[in-house]
């Protein structure tokens, strides 16, 4: 008999264990949801964390009722962006131009030859919107793939080109570089020399308007 009850004990006693062990959990008081207990108690690192928020979003409060008053400085790192697609070629005098040289401008580059009919006849339109457009930030530019550089320069000065013409093959041989098959062909670049714009084959004078005023 003895032996039975203290078996029954040591269930009895395993039991409670067992009970304590496997519910262990942090009393919530009765009247108290339990919705309502874990929002409000959080650990010391978060409110640690809201609290420095907190000061983060008071500073920016701060910070906009004085930013009303105040002019922002000029990003100086904007002058260090690399120009994009440069080369450098010579022009009818022999100097040396590079198309860096226009950077901050929106720059137009016409691809021509002058045995080449439809460039013949595209000049006189750019020659017009040059006009138009050489005071509102727009540089022209001609790069002519001629050899003959006596027929080059009688035919700038017949038709009175007035905008740089440069000459490929002088110092850099950029046709390749720029893929060009055909001519003309007609870029127009970003201020930081990103191609925006690409046509071959002859431009209008009113399709170069078009395209001018939707990047303007």
């Amino acid at each position: 008999m003895r032996k039975i009850l203290s078996l029954i004990t040591i269930i009895i006693i395993l039991t409670l264990g067992l009970l304590l062990f496997t519910n262990c959990k942090p009393q919530i008081s009765e009247d108290t949801t339990k919705e309502e207990a874990s929002s409000s108690i959080k650990p010391e690192a978060t409110v640690a964390e809201d609290k420095k928020i907190a000061e983060e979003e008071t500073v920016k409060e701060d910070k906009g009722q004085d930013s009303e008053n105040t002019i922002n400085p000029v990003n100086k790192d904007e002058d260090k962006i690399p120009y994009a697609n440069d080369f450098t070629l010579l022009d009818l005098d022999k100097n040396e131009v590079s198309l860096s040289d226009y950077k901050g401008k929106i720059v137009l580059i016409n691809f021509w030859a002058t045995w080449c009919p439809p460039c013949r006849l595209e000049i006189p339109g750019f020659i017009e919107v040059n006009n138009l457009y050489k005071d509102k930030n727009v540089q022209f530019i001609g790069v002519s793939v001629d050899t003959d550089i006596k027929a080059l320069k009688d035919f700038v000065k017949d038709y009175g080109i007035n905008y740089p013409t440069l000459i490929d093959g002088t110092i850099d041989n950029i046709s390749p570089v720029w893929g060009i098959r055909a001519i003309p062909t007609t870029f127009i670049l970003n201020e930081n020399g990103e191609v925006i714009f690409r046509n071959v084959g002859m431009m209008t004078k009113d399709q170069l308007i078009k395209v001018l005023e939707g990047l303007l």
